[in-house]
């Protein structure tokens, strides 16, 4: 092998070695939602490391979990791509609103191991006042994500931003996520949060006010709703990608 890719190569064995590590501790995650030894033990087994070696990947647990930051961003930005492309408005109908929150809540922009995870990382990262610039980073993922979806979603809806785009993501997470959480601890399923009152009645509203009709409206698809098409380049799913590719380290 040429001295020039042995480099190359031995970066990317890591970085495949970072992934399966963190993809496995991340559906461990899904059950508690905290990171403990016997979970990292287990990740790495999963993912065919020794123990010995996750120092190596992973010098400290807050790098681990800035990793499975990466992994969340990246599915979000995968469902909700997915359910965005679903959706058929019904054209001037005022439920048209409660219809597209909703399909925004069934993509679940944030689940329950995500939501804990992320409250984890705030919390260790104030604690310790260290690893502020990874958390940002992955907060800016998220919101770069939905906006892309925003865009997609009211070009259905035959609607446009009246609130900066940035504004109306932030305002849209913070409240979801409280929202959600608040879910979660009335003892609800997670499954079932589309059903709540901040999803057939909040959220709708501040799509109402955050947005305006269009002057002039997107063609229509052949099942009679508008098109709404993700922006290019910044597509939801090239956002995610980007970070993952690019991520903030505070190693």
């Amino acid at each position: 092998m040429p001295r020039t890719l042995a480099p190359v190569r031995s970066a990317e064995r890591q970085l495949r070695s970072r992934l399966l590590v963190a993809k496995a501790a991340r559906a461990a995650l899904s059950f508690d939602g905290r990171l403990t030894s016997p979970t990292i033990e287990d990740a790495c087994k999963q993912a065919g490391i020794h123990p010995h070696a996750y120092r190596v990947l992973f010098p400290t647990p807050d790098v681990l979990l800035d990793e499975i930051a990466r992994l969340l961003v990246a599915e979000a930005a995968s469902r909700m791509e997915w359910m965005i492309e679903q959706f058929r408005p019904e054209g001037d109908d005022p439920d048209d609103l409660v219809r597209a929150a909703t399909c925004l809540a069934r993509s679940s922009p944030l689940d329950r191991a995500g939501l804990m995870i992320r409250v984890e990382r705030r919390i260790a990262a104030v604690r310790r006042r260290d690893g502020g610039d990874a958390v940002a980073g992955s907060e800016d993922a998220l919101i770069a994500v939905l906006v892309d979806i925003l865009h997609a979603l009211l070009g259905k809806l035959g609607r446009r931003f009246s609130w900066p785009p940035r504004v109306l993501a932030r305002v849209i997470l913070d409240t979801y996520e409280r929202s959600f959480e608040g879910w979660l601890l009335g003892l609800n399923e997670e499954s079932t949060f589309h059903d709540s009152d901040y999803v057939r009645e909040v959220l709708p509203l501040i799509l109402r006010d955050a947005t305006t009709a269009s002057s002039t409206t997107e063609p229509r698809s052949r099942s009679g709703g508008r098109q709404g098409r993700m922006r290019s380049p910044g597509s939801a799913t090239t956002n995610a990608r980007s970070f993952e590719a690019h991520p903030v380290r505070n190693e």
